[in-house]
């Protein structure tokens, strides 16, 4: 007698873990709004890409303010905008010159 597929049950769901988004040497942030890096501003770099916890991707990053490194996990991190380009879009929305005193 064959095993009917209703003994078997349902098959369960398989998530593919995240794709990592950030490379070593990349600067990044951690995001606003976790209570765990209250005074944590500022730039890092990441600096070694560390296996997944659990279904999020890992990062080690540091800071040039601090003497450690720090575990991150990628939803706790946001790329870090070129100032540049930051600096180009002041100028673009508010003129070359605004801001600064003559």
């Amino acid at each position: 007698m064959k095993a009917s597929a209703s003994r078997q049950g349902p098959r369960p769901i398989r998530s593919e873990p995240a794709a990592y988004l950030y490379a070593v040497g990349q600067e990044v942030r951690l995001k606003a709004g976790s209570n765990r890096w209250v005074q944590t501003a500022g730039l890092y770099h990441v600096t070694r890409i560390l296996p997944l916890s659990g279904s999020l991707p890992q990062y080690r990053i540091r800071s040039a303010d601090e003497a450690h490194e720090r575990v991150a996990t990628q939803d706790q991190l946001e790329a870090a905008e070129d100032a540049s380009e930051g600096a180009a879009l002041i100028a673009r929305t508010f003129g070359k010159h605004q801001g600064t005193k003559t």
